[in-house]
């Protein structure tokens, strides 16, 4: 989100005429995206999945076989996206290790509401960057480019 962030600023002041292109590709230049602990965020990611399923009415179960579900998914899927794979690709394989192994509840007959681990532990893949942008754009009166 910094980098949003940074890049929308360059975007108003370029439009404001308080940059020029030069100025323009300065300020891309010395963009420094952070960079969090792998396992920090593999952990959180997780746990946020865990705890969406919670939320939706999971049973502990359900969230314990959440957690391990999206846990593997993204340790696969920022394997993949460091070894710069096509983008599509870690988002299928990821899909694919998280559903599988959350409908492991299913085989394993644990709890009910299995459907909400294979819901919740891809919860990871939904566009978070690029839907808020999206609602930012048509709140600013560009409905074409929100859309």
């Amino acid at each position: 989100m910094r980098i949003v962030s940074e890049v929308q600023q360059i975007c108003i002041a370029a439009e404001r005429g308080e940059l020029d292109i030069a100025g323009v590709h300065e300020w891309l230049a010395g963009i420094n995206p952070p960079r969090y602990n792998h396992w920090l965020v593999i952990v959180m990611i997780a746990l946020a999945c865990a705890a969406f399923c919670q939320l939706a009415g999971g049973t502990a179960e359900i969230c314990g076989l959440t957690f391990p579900g999206s846990t593997l998914g993204m340790i696969v899927r920022q394997t993949l996206v460091r070894n710069a794979v096509n983008a599509l690709i870690p988002f299928g394989v990821t899909a694919f290790i998280s559903s599988f192994i959350s409908g492991l509840g299913f085989v394993f007959h644990l709890g009910e509401g299995g459907f909400l681990a294979m819901a919740l532990c891809v919860f990871m893949l939904v566009p978070k960057s690029p839907l808020i942008n999206s609602v930012s754009a048509m709140l600013k009166g560009h409905v074409a480019m929100g859309i």
